[in-house]
């Protein structure tokens, strides 16, 4: 590569990095984690694509407007799978690391019966969600309500934000 085209490479860099990191908060790319249970990080590979594939073609027509010099379609393909294989790869070892230091969030179940014990077991089978149920919190005169021993029951429903904050509760 010549001189020219490393700086000219280089100039649309600073261009594309800030440019990239408002299309994926746009597409809310930073917020999912908080949103969901799972956080697989191949689940963000359909908004990150699209985001990636607008991203790439808002460059190209902002170079074919510039002095800067344009871009042929080559390097937005280039620039897309970089891209893509970048950010995939760096969500996988953040999240990694954040699982390691952070350690589970902490949940309280709401309510009882058998799709409560199922979601239970679900969890438990999954810990790559990151969840770790504490205990269940039951509607104020359910005597019927099934327990089955499974957690233990640290209030009610009107109870839910005493009870959260004593027990440290994020979900």
């Amino acid at each position: 590569l010549a001189p020219t085209d490393k700086t000219h490479s280089f100039v649309w860099g600073l261009f594309a990095i800030p440019l990239m990191a408002v299309i994926f908060k746009l597409y809310g790319l930073y917020d999912r984690d908080v949103k969901r249970i799972s956080h697989s990080t191949v689940d963000d590979l359909p908004w990150l694509f699209h985001a990636t594939v607008i991203g790439g073609l808002l460059l190209w027509l902002y170079s074919r407007y510039t002095p800067l010099g344009r871009f042929d379609f080559f390097e937005v393909l280039v620039f897309g799978l970089g891209v893509i294989l970048f950010v995939m790869t760096l969500r996988w070892i953040v999240r990694s690391i954040a699982t390691a230091l952070i350690g589970y969030d902490r949940a309280l179940l709401v309510g009882g019966g058998p799709m409560a014990s199922a979601f239970i077991r679900k969890l438990a089978h999954h810990p790559e969600y990151g969840i770790k149920v504490i205990g269940a919190l039951i509607p104020e005169h359910d005597d019927d309500a099934d327990r089955n021993g499974a957690l233990p029951v640290l209030g009610t429903l009107t109870q839910i934000e005493a009870v959260a904050a004593r027990h440290d509760v994020s979900r």
